[in-house]
């Protein structure tokens, strides 16, 4: 990319935060308040993680050095005051490379900080092992033991506590000489026994980089790997239950190397993880991108896209969730060939589009974020590697922590600050997923009682220990021996909205090409084909509330929803032509077979897609499914709906939480079931099930109240009957949708109460749990004839999609034109709501 149009893509950029509404300072409203580096001089160090003392006296980073210690290397504990002064420090480890990769604190108020020994076996080989070292607060050792043993290389990458009061720690085992690894995973009691170990793999490499614990005690580790998938190494992510055995695992990735380096529990109780991803833009660049994936806790997809700019690699190492709700990842960033890459930060909303983009460092390589931290709601610190290279002299990487706040602090010793580099655009096409392969259970390779557990998909260990490299910009100030990792502050930011979807006015010149350059228009059907013969039969209705998406060659460009008669339609395609349609399945609907009449082919259990080009202005889509209580006539019907979250208990769904996975069944006029679904993310409606094709008749619905939830009072949003999850009998025909809805709310014991002001509003949601922007049917009407200012082009030069259609059962969903430009055609890639 020449740099003229770059800069020209940045003052674009900059120009659409400016319709970006913050819930609080903006990061550019920041100021660097301080800004560190920890290393001796001509050697080598680095900040792998960062925690704050919980007593508000500072911060304690964990790293390695090469300046101080007993060997080539030693595992590094650096304390740190508010200030950034260095409180103490203290190295562990013997006389060959050893590092600490994680730290957290302990229940009893110490510190457990997890990595790699190694040691030399037999006087001449290279043994390394797991090691973790339990510290008081003034780095004294309480304890510190290693595991695997001489025939196996095993590693520590990340630890956390469990509730029980002991610990579980997760990385990577090897047998000594051989070139294949396996993810391990390796539970601990409190004084450091081991209690179990599993390992999980097959044939190629794997590895875990990060790993979280569920409320209820099961646990999920991110990692990679390259025994299954869609390519050479590809983000895995697998859920363990307490005793350590498999309860799923799913590979996410392209045909090139991709990696998940870091998972998070989210308040609304689904898991969030951050990595990279790799795609090929010509079939021939490989250009690497920041990789955001949110999953329900059965492992479907919520949403995911990508981050960075073409022609530039990024990554993230590490995501946070912020005050309100939003995230922020840390990582690097660089264009490739050049001698610099900058630390990158990202806010973003609680959707994922992009409020916020942030890069630190000087004029060498190496500069990167490894772990970030919100110690406060006005305040945020990042930590990771700097690189103080001399031009000419011997390679210097220092540990680097910036703090950033509103407030300007003076610094102790004065020196130039990293400088920051021009703010990058998103892109944000989402990541291709392969199917969860079950794998060949690996035989342990672990000296402690390792259990091989067979799953699929393994992964190649991501480098979480980035390579310093030369930076361009002054030092940052320096001190004497510490490395210790920073917090920074994301501030949180609600997504740009959109005008709605209404399709007037669409001034066209008769050309099939907008005054812009973009062509159109595109429209289709989506059809219910009874006979599963690809082709659409008189009789075969169209199926009313599915969502559409326009594709174009790297984003998603717009999308909108059938109405009533199956009909969607897009006024204008993306300038530079379109790459396809993605129609979206409800729970129980599959994609018919190709034929004269559909064009779509499945690409995954939720999404079909269309290919198009320039020269296509319809593109149609079958779907079967075994709904229909038989062949329908005109008089055919639906029904549809979503459960949600009424937090302050009034039947009206006005706090707009959709809940997905939530059973619904279909009742005849005798009461047997006819059908059952479960509700899914489907862009307008958030949390959707659907009924249909009926035949005209006398239905009820009995929707199933998950554990600990109980139903509503009835409402204008409820149908539910509080005691039974019943809905009162209804007809259905005419062409007709029918929407009937069931709010949830958390159920309390007959002595509980609540203390006064507050609503019993879930603390964990069910499922993926979105906001959605329907509200009330009685406001339908009034919300379609709104106009929301929509915010200008996004950067990249994807149109911003042109008006839509109304939906027949709903107003259109407002959505961020970041959030819009972030699909990516192509097969197997998940989309939001795939399983």
């Amino acid at each position: 990319m020449q740099r003229g149009m770059y800069y020209w893509i940045i003052i674009l950029f900059l120009s659409a935060l400016v319709f970006i509404a913050l819930a609080g300072a903006e990061p550019d409203d920041y100021t660097v308040t301080w800004n560190r580096t920890y290393g001796g001089p001509a050697a080598g160090e680095t900040a792998y993680a960062i925690i704050a003392d919980p007593g508000g006296t500072g911060f304690f980073l964990a790293g390695e050095t090469e300046t101080f210690g007993a060997g080539k290397a030693d595992a590094w504990v650096v304390r740190l005051t508010p200030e950034g002064n260095e409180a103490w420090n203290s190295t562990y480890g013997g006389e060959e490379a050893d590092t600490a990769r994680s730290i957290i604190q302990t229940g009893d108020g110490n510190l457990l900080v997890a990595g790699t020994l190694t040691l030399v076996t037999n006087r001449t080989r290279l043994d390394t092992d797991a090691w973790v070292v339990k510290i008081d607060p003034s780095g004294s050792e309480i304890w510190n033991r290693t595991y695997g043993g001489p025939d196996v290389n095993a590693s520590a990458n990340a630890v956390i506590g469990t509730d029980d009061g002991g610990y579980v720690f997760v990385g990577s085992i090897a047998p000594w000489g051989e070139n294949r690894s396996g993810a391990w995973v390796v539970r601990l009691n409190e004084s450091g026994d081991e209690v179990w170990n599993r390992t999980f793999g097959g044939a190629g490499n794997s590895t875990a980089n990060a790993v979280t614990r569920l409320p209820g005690g099961d646990f999920i580790f991110a990692g990679s790997t390259d025994s299954s998938g869609a390519g050479k190494a590809d983000a895995w992510v697998v859920r363990l239950n307490a005793s350590g055995d498999e309860v799923w695992n799913r590979t996410f990735g392209s045909p090139d190397d991709d990696d998940a380096r870091a998972v998070i529990n989210t308040t609304d109780g689904n898991i969030l993880i951050a990595g990279t991803f790799t795609e090929r833009p010509d079939n021939e660049t490989v250009d690497t991108d920041a990789l955001l994936m949110k999953l329900t806790p059965d492992g479907d997809i919520i949403w995911n896209w990508i981050y960075g700019d073409v022609g530039v690699n990024e990554s993230a190492s590490a995501v946070i969730e912020t005050s309100d709700g939003g995230y922020i990842f840390a990582g690097e960033t660089g264009f490739p060939g050049m001698d610099d890459t900058d630390a990158w930060l990202v806010g973003t909303d609680a959707e994922g589009a992009v409020a916020w983009s942030r890069t630190f460092g000087g004029m060498n390589p190496g500069d990167r974020a490894v772990s970030v931290l919100q110690p406060a709601e006005d305040w945020l610190l990042f930590a990771g590697t700097f690189n103080a290279t001399a031009r000419g002299g011997a390679v210097n990487t220092d540990a680097w922590v910036v703090r950033q706040g509103p407030v300007p602090e003076p610094t102790p010793t004065p020196g130039p600050t990293p400088t920051a580099a021009p703010l990058k655009p998103p892109k944000a096409p989402a990541v291709h997923q392969k199917p969860a392969v079950t794998a060949t259970p690996t035989a342990v390779i672990t000296t402690p009682v390792a259990t091989a557990t067979p799953k699929p998909t393994i992964t190649k260990a991501p480098t979480e220990t980035p390579t310093p490299r030369p930076t361009k910009t002054a030092k940052p100030t320096k001190e004497p021996t510490a490395t210790v990792t920073a917090t920074w502050t994301p501030t949180p930011t609600p997504t740009p909205t959109e005008k709605p979807n209404t399709h007037d006015g669409d001034e066209n010149d008769g050309d099939d090409h907008n005054d812009d350059g973009s062509s159109g228009p595109l429209s289709g059907m989506v059809w219910y084909d009874l006979n599963a013969d690809g082709s659409r039969n008189p009789g075969e209705p169209g199926i009313p509330g599915i969502s559409v998406r326009l594709i174009g060659h790297r984003t998603m460009s717009d999308y909108t929803v059938t109405g009533s008669d199956g009909s969607y339609r897009f006024s204008s395609l993306p300038t530079g032509g379109y790459a396809g349609v993605e129609f979206l399945m409800p729970d129980g609907y599959s994609c018919t077979t190709p034929g004269s009449g559909s064009d779509a082919r499945p690409i995954g259990g939720t999404v079909a897609f269309a290919e198009g080009d320039d020269s296509r202005h319809t593109l149609n889509a079958g779907f079967v499914g075994g709904y229909q209580a038989g062949t329908p006539v005109a008089a055919y019907g639906w029904v549809r709906g979503t459960v949600w979250s009424d937090g302050n208990r009034d039947g009206v769904n006005d706090d707009m939480y959709g809940l997905t996975d939530i059973e619904v069944r279909l009742l005849d006029a005798g009461g047997a079931v006819v059908a059952s679904a479960r509700t899914r993310y489907h862009d307008y409606y958030t949390s959707m099930y659907l009924f249909g094709p009926l035949l005209p008749g006398e239905y009820s619905l009995a929707f199933t109240a998950p554990e600990n939830y109980i139903f509503t009072d009835p409402g204008r949003d409820s149908h539910a009957d509080p005691l039974t999850g019943m809905t009162d009998p209804f007809r259905v025909g005419g062409g007709e949708t029918i929407v009937r809805d069931a709010g949830l709310i958390l159920s309390l014991a007959p002595a509980q109460s609540l203390p006064p002001g507050e609503t019993n509003e879930p603390d964990e949601e069910i499922g993926d749990s979105k906001k959605r922007d329907d509200v009330d049917d009685a406001a339908e009407e009034e919300r379609e004839e709104q106009v929301i200012t929509s915010e200008p082009q996004e950067p990249d030069g994807e149109a911003s999609g042109g008006p839509r259609e109304d939906d027949d059962d709903g107003p259109d969903r407002e959505k961020s034109k970041d959030q819009d430009d972030r699909h990516k055609p192509g097969e197997d890639r998940p989309k939001q709501g795939d399983d």
